[in-house]
């Protein structure tokens, strides 16, 4: 039996190489390496780590990279914007949204909007903040 893989976009503030929001990083690293077999991941994130006002160095940025098993997108400010994760997730034929946490406006209340306006199937994981 062929079993086609769900495709999901993780959506969240910062992602390796990123290390300064700590945990947030660790569970969605492990999420991957523990379930990219099953699934298509791919990881939406900013350019920089936290409280950082430069970019990462030597990362391509708004182009998609492939990465131990997943896809991942480092988005410069002015691509974090509703129009492009539109784009994004269209693009890739996602099937599930999934936002890490509930309290940044780039990387979950505008997904969440794509999610809503577009009907996605959504995880929220709130991370204890509710």
């Amino acid at each position: 039996m062929n079993k086609t893989k769900k495709r999901i976009a993780i959506f969240l503030d910062w992602f390796t190489p990123a290390y300064k929001a700590g945990g947030i990083i660790t569970t969605v690293n492990n999420l991957l390496e523990h379930l990219k077999n099953d699934y298509d991941f791919f990881v939406i994130t900013s350019d920089r780590d936290l409280g950082d006002t430069k970019p990462f160095e030597n990362i391509p940025l708004n182009q998609w990279l492939s990465k131990d098993g997943y896809h991942i997108i480092y988005l410069s400010p002015e691509k974090q914007k509703f129009s492009v994760y539109k784009k994004l997730v269209f693009e890739k034929k996602i099937d599930i949204i999934y936002i890490n946490g509930i309290f940044s406006p780039k990387f979950s209340i505008l997904p969440l909007l794509v999610a809503k306006k577009y009907s996605f199937k959504t995880v929220l994981a709130t991370r204890g903040m509710l």
